[in-house]
């Protein structure tokens, strides 16, 4: 469920990527003419996000709207929400994150267009809404 809450003088460490025109991909990847590297100014190597409970939200206007947990459990994920099975998981050489079953928690119409593990216990899920609007959900580790 989306929960929505209005924030006032709130800091988020948050990756600004409005400036990507990324088309939709299959399985979370990003498009192969597309450069995500830039996310972060480490150019891989950082490996798999550490095992942990993750809070999915995303800053729309003055509101910060939260759309669950992401549980990491080795090479295996649930989310974003709290029910259902783990399924596997896998991080490429750039930090790029696959997620073999998508993500239970995403409102209808959205789709994943990448996922980058940003180190500092972060994760960057960038989907395109069923209206055509590209955005991003960031995941920080509780």
């Amino acid at each position: 469920m989306i929960q929505s809450k209005p924030i006032l003088g709130c800091f988020l460490s948050f990756v600004a990527i409005s400036s990507f025109a990324l088309s939709p991909s299959l399985a979370g990847s990003p498009p192969k003419d597309r450069d995500v590297s830039r996310l972060d100014s480490a150019q891989g190597g950082l490996g798999a996000p550490p095992d942990g409970v993750y809070d999915c939200h995303k800053l729309s206007g003055s509101s910060l709207i939260g759309f669950g947990n992401l549980t990491i459990k080795g090479k295996t994920y649930r989310g974003m929400g709290d029910e259902g099975k783990f399924s596997p998981y896998t991080v490429d050489g750039s930090n790029v994150i696959t997620w073999s079953a998508g993500l239970d928690g995403m409102p209808d119409g959205w789709k994943i267009l990448w996922s980058k593990y940003i180190g500092h216990k972060q994760i960057v899920i960038h989907y395109i809404s069923a209206s055509g609007t590209e955005d991003s959900i960031d995941a920080t580790q509780n």
